[in-house]
């Protein structure tokens, strides 16, 4: 009985060098698995067995080991970050984690747009023409919101006015950009076109595209809650473009995995949904801030 305990104990808290170990034969073990799976004839069966099972075991153990010193490393990592005002703000401040990944995301967009309309060029394609200019549309509309709301010298008062207009504003310009998006989908439907990605890239692309619209949404939730309308306009925004994203995916995936399938047919059913739910968006944008302009207006003219 003292045994095990003793042995459980170690497992529980190895020693350094024995985590190294296991982490050296978790990598070992895994590739000559997986290379005895690749090259079946190279290894006899019983060997073959044997790696799969030390490699079940010492990943296993790796992942036990990882989720116990997680909540440590995640501390460490924590304590580091705040010794930073920059990092420190972007942790603890939404709004101002919301404007500094804005501003990135309109950058990243900026460059997305002109690999677009590099293609519109280059292949003649008015699709990615269509493409080019939703995107581009969306660079400036983050790029208003983003300069607009820096307006100084505003009480309370007035600074809630102007960022409800600006979240209103964008609600409609939201509406507008369903046009361009629209003439990119009948352009997609009508050429049979789509988005392709390279080998395996597809599946980082859809793993990367899934974890975007999670956190859109998530980001959608938090923002409803925040006093600056402007958060909420540019998390819509943010919203809506992770919703084309959502639909560039799907034409790859036709189109790579389709397999004979009406890609037309699929690409506008969902192209139709994705513009639905956009300019849902936007005339959600629109109500809300006309409501929380009403209230703030009833709030400082009260006998009007």
């Amino acid at each position: 009985m003292t045994f095990w305990k003793n042995l459980l104990n170690k497992l529980r808290y190895p020693k350094r060098y024995a985590v190294i170990l296991n982490a050296l034969l978790t990598v070992v073990s895994a590739t000559l698995a997986v290379l005895s799976a690749v090259f079946p004839d190279a290894v006899h069966p019983i060997v073959a067995y044997v790696l799969y099972g030390v490699a079940a075991l010492s990943l296993a153990y790796s992942v036990y080991r990882f989720v116990l010193v997680a909540p440590k490393i995640k501390n460490k990592i924590k304590e580091i970050l705040n010794s930073f005002y920059f990092t420190r703000k972007l942790m603890q401040n939404y709004g101002f984690k919301t404007v500094i990944f804005a501003t990135v995301s309109l950058f990243v967009t900026l460059l997305y747009s002109i690999y677009h309309q590099v293609l519109a060029i280059w292949l003649v394609s008015i699709w990615n023409g269509a493409l080019f200019i939703y995107y581009l549309a969306l660079v400036l509309l983050r790029a208003v919101i983003l300069f607009r709301r820096r307006k100084k010298n505003l009480d309370e008062t007035q600074h809630k006015i102007l960022t409800n207009k600006i979240y209103r504003g964008c609600g409609i310009a939201i509406i507008c950009l369903v046009l361009a998006l629209s003439g990119a989908i009948l352009m997609m439907v009508r050429d049979g076109k789509g988005f392709t990605h390279p080998g395996l890239t597809i599946y980082a692309a859809a793993a990367y595209t899934f974890y975007r619209i999670t956190m859109s949404i998530i980001n959608a939730i938090k923002a409803k809650r925040h006093d600056d309308a402007t958060i909420k306009a540019l998390r819509h925004v943010g919203f809506a473009d992770s919703l084309v994203a959502l639909l560039s995916l799907q034409t790859s995936l036709l189109s790579t995995f389709g397999g004979g399938v009406d890609t037309g047919l699929y690409n506008a059913l969902t192209g139709t949904g994705v513009c639905i739910v956009i300019v849902a968006i936007g005339v959600w944008s629109i109500i809300d801030a006309n409501r929380s302009l009403k209230s703030t207006k009833e709030i400082e003219n009260p006998n009007e």
